[in-house]
């Protein structure tokens, strides 16, 4: 499994521990289903958000895992609500996979990569945040 990239350890290195094992989790979930998916990781304002593409491009996320100060969202390109992670219970629900794979199938393709690896980008928004403990 693809370890996580330093800097997001260090983004959310600034929540309670609880969201941080919640992100990392459903991170491993999208890449346990998407191994070759491209990971963005984004320092935002109100949170730290992570976009997975077959792309280079952020437009074409089709699943995106953003982090609060209280819970984790699971988002995806499809009509579909969000879904709230706020606890390890939620891990184990089944629409988070199945809200995954429908996504997976749904994203937008692009040639096909030399690599069978994912790609990790980081991208930092400037100006004042809103995250717990921000440093």
């Amino acid at each position: 499994m693809h370890r996580p990239h330093p800097k997001l350890l260090d983004l959310l290195s600034t929540y309670e521990p609880r969201i941080g094992r919640l992100a990392l989790a459903l991170r491993k979930m999208v890449l346990e289903e998407a191994p070759t998916a491209t990971e963005e990781i984004w320092g935002v304002w109100n949170g730290v958000a992570l976009s997975f593409s077959y792309s280079r491009r952020p437009k074409k996320g089709f699943l995106h895992v953003v982090s609060y100060s209280g819970h984790v969202e699971l988002n995806s390109i499809m009509q579909l609500p969000a879904i709230c992670v706020s606890g390890p219970a939620d891990l184990k629900r089944p629409e988070l996979r199945s809200a995954i794979r429908l996504a997976i199938q749904h994203a937008p393709r692009v040639p096909a990569r030399q690599s069978s690896e994912n790609q990790v980008i980081i991208r930092m928004r400037k100006g004042k945040k809103r995250r717990p403990r921000e440093q």
